[in-house]
């Protein structure tokens, strides 16, 4: 009679399943998505710089390389890559709120109110 092997498993200590050691993504993996969105941003920053001229891109300052980067983000889709850059950018094209005192004079409409003046005595004012 030949001999069957009958492999005994080990009784798992949570019978109903669960997380499991080494199961699933490795943290920090990305996923197919984040590969493919990453792929056409780097070939829309080359078609990008494939189309501008060599001496614009060598005398580029860094507020032209930003705006550069927002328009590829913008062509390729990448909305958060947009904004980020545009975070970077705003200093450079907005001023900045000003502190609570006004700087110049206020409109007629936003004045205080002169102090009362009385048309007439008050009954402890009596004048001779």
């Amino acid at each position: 009679m030949p001999e069957t092997s009958e492999k005994k498993s080990k009784p798992s200590k949570d019978p109903r399943g669960g997380p499991r050691k080494g199961a699933g993504r490795p943290k920090g993996a990305k996923s197919a998505r984040t590969i493919a969105r990453e792929r056409r941003i780097r070939q829309a920053v080359q078609d990008a710089l494939a189309e501008a001229p060599s001496p614009e891109i060598e005398e580029a300052d860094p507020f032209t390389a930003l705006e550069f980067a927002l328009r590829t983000y913008w062509r390729s889709g990448d909305l958060a890559g947009m904004v980020a850059v545009a975070k970077e950018m705003l200093p450079y094209t907005r001023p900045k709120m000003a502190s609570a005192e006004p700087v110049g004079p206020l409109p007629g409409d936003l004045e205080p109110d002169p102090e009362p003046v009385p048309d007439e005595p008050g009954p402890g004012e009596m004048t001779e």
